[in-house]
This record gives structure tokens, sequence and C-alpha cells, in this order.
């Protein structure tokens, strides 16, 4: 499966982004109280930022892969 280095590099941004999911999503979840949820909520709106631009990521370099790299093996 793993024919190319670089297929170890989009299996690595794919579990970043699916771990701040689940840290972002855990930020969301558990009892709130008035003076922590702002910052509970303003931390998992970044994590979720954070997801979508590793998931961002990964499409450009799976595009990279199958133009450049899969073609010369």
């Amino acid at each position: 499966m793993f024919n190319h280095p670089f297929a170890y590099v989009m299996a690595g941004t794919f579990v970043a982004a699916i771990a701040a999911l689940l840290v972002g999503i855990l930020n969301l979840a558990g009892p709130r109280s008035p003076t922590d949820a702002a910052p509970k909520a303003a931390r998992s709106t970044t994590f979720m930022f954070l997801r979508v631009g590793l998931c961002m990521l990964l499409l450009m370099e799976i595009i990279y892969y199958v133009t450049y790299i899969k073609p010369g093996l």
C-alpha cells in the first residue's frame, strides 16, 4: 500500500486532521460554566479551522501524488 515515502506524509496528514476533529469536538462537550464557555468555544473553533486546513492540505497532497508520483511507479 505504501509504495512511496510520500504516502506516509499523506497518512500523517489524515491522522492529524482526525485528531484535530476529535479535540475540537471534545472542547465543545462537557459541562460549561458562564466564565469558561467563551474560551472553550474559541479553542474549539480554532481546532475546527485547523482540521479544515489539514483537509485542504491533504487534498493538495493527493492531487500531487496522483499527478506526479503515481505515474512514475
